[in-house]
């Protein structure tokens, strides 16, 4: 719908059923490219159209995981996608320990089809160590996140992103300098990378000051 009002009942009813609607078409596509397309324009919808409550994104990406495992199987593009949004609502809701389970249980999944380097694997990696370190067990966190060498040019940004967390987390464990040096890098990668004024860069900084007193 190109104009949403979303006071219009008749407007929210079309939203959520998009996905739907979707979801049947692709029963009709001419070919597995075109149901791709179709599947990947759902889930799109589906991201769209995220609810204020995290508990109701988790049961609304729940439901489609388990709808597109049983028609595309679990290893499909589609699916996988599904599963990560599952564990990553079920963090937002605030249940780490079974948000970690979910991305362990989609890791070995994940890495049977994508390539070593993809960044949906690095997500995953950075999201079990987050929620490790969110569920208390910080030190395990902390060997959890992914590191990688630093190389010329800039670090993709579910790196920098990493990166961040295990920062936190070694500032949580009361490793102020190593937290404070990695902090830094994280500054400087953003900035690189999203600019100096971005919000994200601006919250690294702010983590670097508020650590250090300054």
């Amino acid at each position: 719908m190109e104009q949403h009002t979303p006071d219009d009942p008749l407007h929210r009813y079309a939203e959520q059923a998009e996905p739907e609607h979707l979801w049947q078409v692709a029963l009709a596509a001419p070919d597995e490219n075109a149901a791709a397309a179709l599947y990947e324009r759902l889930l799109a919808s589906r991201e769209l159209r995220a609810a204020p409550e995290a508990t109701v994104n988790r049961a609304r990406w729940a439901s489609w995981a388990e709808r597109l495992g049983e028609r595309l199987g679990a290893d499909a593009p589609a699916t996988l996608l599904a599963r990560a949004r599952t564990a990553y609502w079920t963090s937002k809701s605030g249940a780490y320990g079974r948000a970690r389970e979910l991305y362990r249980e989609l890791l070995p999944d994940q890495l049977r089809v994508l390539d070593a380097d993809d960044p949906e694997l690095l997500e995953t990696r950075s999201r079990i160590a987050y929620a490790t370190g969110e569920a208390g067990d910080f030190a395990e966190a902390v060997g959890l996140a992914p590191g990688g060498a630093r190389r010329p040019g800039a670090p993709p940004r579910p790196l920098i992103t990493t990166r961040f967390g295990r920062a936190r987390t070694l500032a949580r464990l009361g490793e102020v300098e190593s937290a404070a040096a990695l902090l830094r890098e994280v500054v400087a990668d953003r900035a690189r990378v999203l600019g100096e004024e971005h919000r994200d860069t601006r919250m690294a900084r702010k983590e670097v000051d508020g650590l250090l007193g300054g």
